[in-house]
């Protein structure tokens, strides 16, 4: 497909000029790419290989590598909530504990996110609505696992972002 020759091509960019923050970020989003059409296709065991394989691994590898870069945190965040939603996407619920961990540690990323931005500007209203869908995304898979308590905590902490972000952003 497209997606994996794009896959490919980007690889050859690492090897051949090193594995830049840059580079590796195009790799990262070729997969992403790749990941989504297959979602798109019906091959969520697919998507969610490439995210446990490949996508997330690079993403920590950019946060490794640049620890003061919100921007690669934020991708790391990101691939975290996407990997998070195909696993919730899959047919069997009894799949959908396995997002826990992802949708988790995703929740601890924005939240870093957002105390390293700090602007009260559009970037942090961005955050915080990211931080709110996790928070929504986390309390269906705790749902899964069938651990209600824990998705009370998650929504009671969305609620009570919603609040303070409605109190910030009228």
């Amino acid at each position: 497909s497209f997606y994996d020759r794009s896959i490919e091509a980007r690889k050859s960019l690492v090897e051949s000029l090193g594995a830049t923050n840059t580079t590796q970020r195009d790799l990262l989003n070729a997969y992403r790419y790749a990941a989504n059409q297959r979602s798109k296709l019906g091959q969520l065991d697919q998507a969610i290989t490439q995210y446990r394989l490949h996508i997330v691994p690079i993403a920590r590898t950019l946060v490794a590598d640049s620890p003061t870069d919100l921007r690669a945190r934020e991708d790391l965040a990101n691939v975290l909530v996407e990997q998070g939603s195909y696993i919730l996407s899959q047919p069997d619920a009894s799949l959908h504990a396995d997002a826990v961990t992802t949708l988790a540690e995703a929740r601890i990323g924005w939240a870093e996110c957002l105390q390293q931005r700090g602007d009260d500007g559009t970037g942090d209203l961005t955050t915080t609505r990211r931080l709110l869908q996790t928070e929504a995304l986390l309390a269906q898979a705790y749902l899964g696992s069938g651990d209600s308590s824990s998705a009370r905590s998650a929504i009671d902490r969305a609620n009570e972002m919603a609040q303070s972000a409605q109190a910030k952003w009228p």
